[in-house]
């Protein structure tokens, strides 16, 4: 990935990945969007990829290892170069970055074959719940959570 790639692959994976997110405005989204591209290719270069078609991006994989865990955080391939072997070689590439991590993470999409790209790459595929929206960089009050104690007597609290 090159330095101005940032907008092309927003705009691929805007057109991809992305739902509108309606309580944010679209600006806010691009310039979130276009930072956080920005920052991996900056920080992690060796795992940010690209692939060209034409001259247009058409796919992009961008990869992160924090503690020696290594992470895929962005991946996305253009619907016309689906099936051609540009998520492969894009994924393969971005797990090379890191061949010695001590763990790997990917949060995927329900896409078929995004799950089965990361199966046959040697990833084991876990079930997981899904959350959605933009974080509110305000602080949240504590609360306290008061459980049953199961076989025990009494009631366990904890501060969530």
């Amino acid at each position: 990935m090159r330095d101005g790639d940032a907008a092309a692959v927003d705009d691929l994976c805007r057109s991809v990945l992305y739902h509108e997110v309606p309580s944010e405005p679209e600006a806010d989204r691009r310039a979130r969007s276009l930072a956080r591209i920005e920052h991996l290719r900056t920080t992690d270069p060796d795992a940010a990829w690209v692939a060209e078609h034409d001259g247009a991006i058409a796919g992009v994989a961008l990869a992160l290892v924090r503690e020696g865990v290594w992470g895929l955080s962005l991946f996305a391939v253009a619907d016309e170069a689906q099936g051609r072997g540009v998520g492969r070689r894009l994924l393969e590439a971005a797990l090379a970055s890191a061949p010695d991590a001590r763990g790997r993470i990917i949060l995927s999409t329900e896409h078929p074959g995004a799950m089965r790209r990361y199966a046959l790459a040697g990833l084991s595929l876990h079930p997981c719940v899904q959350a959605g929206g933009v974080p509110d960089d305000g602080e949240a009050e504590p609360r306290r959570i008061v459980e049953p104690a199961g076989d025990r007597a009494g009631l366990i609290e904890r501060n969530a």
